[in-house]
């Protein structure tokens, strides 16, 4: 049995969810300590993607539950 719509309170908390990766970007140019006219571009780009790697199925999950 699959799920026919997904209910708009899931689909909103996963719209919310993606929110994640701007912050994973900014969480990284804070720790790196960087001034911010030199923006660590490739450490932030490698960071969000690792992110990604992690956050994007586990997002894809919620939207293909079961009943």
């Amino acid at each position: 049995m699959r799920l026919l719509a997904i209910p708009p309170r899931l689909g909103g908390w996963v719209a919310v969810s993606l929110l994640i990766f701007p912050w994973v970007a900014l969480q990284t140019f804070w720790a790196s300590q960087s001034p911010w006219w030199r923006v660590p571009w490739a450490t932030i780009a490698w960071v969000t993607a690792g992110a990604a790697v992690v956050f994007i199925p586990v997002l894809w999950g919620l939207l293909r539950l079961k009943r």
